[in-house]
């Protein structure tokens, strides 16, 4: 009698490598019970320089220095990869965020939103802003992505469900901040 295998599809890969990341921060914390964070960070300079952090339980492996966030988040998997086993099953693996060309790291409307916030950040400060957004698995969306913005003499905050949204709010906040700052110079 043939012997009957059962196989089960593999689960389908992130569309993009944020939310590969995303998943992979999200199964950290699950598997192994832990909290997790991932950082990423620009800073304005002669060029914008970008940088990442993942950190869970005792663990923290940080990059710094990259052109582009692509760039953080491709090296900064690559270093935990190399020293840390994340992942405890072949399904899991799927999850990971490798693989991704230049223009799979984000989707198009995250893309465009940060890119905004950047420009704002730029045209207001030039070369003296920076701009953090942590990711921490959390049952309340809203709460999943908490960011600032700081340049000279202003700390702008706020939380969102999404990358996009959190640099939406805070282009908006940032951008509110500089008129009310515009009117009390111009009185």
């Amino acid at each position: 009698m043939p012997e009957t295998h059962v196989s089960r599809p593999l689960p389908q890969r992130p569309a993009n490598g944020l939310l590969a990341w995303q998943a992979t921060i999200g199964y950290i914390h699950k598997q192994y019970g832990m909290e997790a964070h991932l950082v990423i960070r620009a800073s304005a300079g002669a060029a914008i320089s970008w940088g990442a952090t993942a950190l869970w339980g005792d663990n923290q492996e940080t990059i710094a220095d990259k052109p582009s966030l692509m760039a953080a988040l491709r090296d900064l998997w690559r270093d935990i990869d190399a020293r840390h086993l994340i992942f405890a099953s072949r399904e899991a693996l799927i999850k990971r965020p490798v693989n991704y060309g230049d223009q799979e790291w984000l989707d198009l409307e995250t893309q465009v939103m940060l890119e905004r916030l950047l420009q704002l950040l730029n045209t207001l400060a030039p070369a003296q802003w920076q701009f953090v957004a942590t990711y921490t698995p959390s049952e309340v969306a809203t709460e999943r992505f908490v960011g600032e913005v700081v340049r000279p003499g202003r700390t702008t905050q706020a939380q969102a469900a999404t990358l996009r949204d959190l640099c939406r709010e805070l282009y908006r906040q940032t951008a509110q901040a500089s008129v009310m700052n515009n009117k009390d110079n111009e009185r």
